[in-house]
């Protein structure tokens, strides 16, 4: 009798250890389930994301020539007041191109190869994106960010940008999170199908890009026959689904010098008239 009451008495610290344990692991799946209830999600590929974890799982890059320590310096400041974190990517100086460097990436019937002189900046522009989407294709990212260097973040980028992701379309395989001439068919309230046939919806100074959209950005621009936005277009909605934020979450800084321009020669800044151009530029189509 004397050694039943002592096994009972020293059972029940083992029991009330395991009513705590139980208690707590409810608990956590309970603040697990309502965490994944209150939060948003969205779709990239076959895969399910927590739109709050967004910028964990994308990386930013920003595309910067060597030489362009301000442009950089001007990225880093405006990250650091988002709370975004980056790596730099290094562009090609188009200025340092031969006719070796781009054999066998850009077409030799195009006129960027027949007239290297006079287009050295758009050519620098798209090998850069190009040697970009190569590397994430390589290391197999999930997703991804590219912005150029001459962009102006949003504010509360971070915030808006998971807003915007809870409500993209479930098939995009790249969003526009700015773009320039924007012209297409109302999807939402915060993107834009683009239309085909018709000028505008350029830009690739603001992508976000996922592991397929990688694929079906440089399948399309192998080779490379015209300048890499106007060569994208000709797939949008096609092999590639494109989506454009609206309103934008990236804008572009028009009152910088062009790199692209000043390496071929022409006008370092846009027209007055252009720049008033892009910067209205958004136009819904009707079906």
């Amino acid at each position: 009798m004397r050694k039943s009451s002592m096994q009972m008495s020293m059972s029940m610290p083992m029991l009330m250890l395991a009513l705590v344990l139980v208690l707590v692991l409810v608990l956590g799946l309970v603040l697990w389930y309502n965490r994944r209830c209150n939060c948003e999600t969205f779709v990239c590929g076959k895969e399910t994301f927590i739109v709050e974890d967004m910028m964990q799982i994308a990386n930013v890059h920003v595309i910067n020539m060597d030489s362009s320590k301000g442009r950089m310096k001007s990225i880093e400041d405006q990250c650091h007041r988002e709370n975004i974190s980056f790596t730099r990517f290094p562009a090609v100086n188009g200025g340092n191109l031969s006719l070796g460097d781009i054999e066998g990436r850009v077409s030799k019937d195009s006129y960027m190869y027949k007239n290297l002189e006079g287009n050295r900046g758009e050519l620098g522009c798209a090998l850069s994106h190009m040697n970009l989407w190569r590397d994430n294709a390589i290391q197999n990212t999930n997703m991804f960010i590219v912005v150029e260097d001459d962009v102006v973040f949003g504010d509360k980028f971070n915030q808006k940008l998971n807003k915007y992701l809870a409500k993209a379309p479930d098939d995009w395989d790249v969003i526009y999170l700015g773009g320039s001439n924007i012209r297409g068919k109302k999807v939402n309230e915060l993107f834009i199908q683009p239309k085909l046939g018709i000028k505008g919806n350029l830009g690739t100074y603001a992508m976000l890009i996922n592991k397929d959209g990688c694929n079906k950005l440089i399948a399309q621009t192998t080779p490379l026959h015209k300048s890499i936005d106007h060569q994208l277009k000709e797939a949008f909605n096609k092999s590639i689904k494109v989506y454009y934020a609206n309103p934008p979450l990236v804008t572009h800084d028009n009152g910088l010098d062009s790199d692209r321009r000043i390496l071929n020669n022409t006008s370092s800044k846009p027209s007055l008239k252009w720049r008033k151009f892009k910067q209205n530029n958004v136009e819904i189509i009707a079906d």
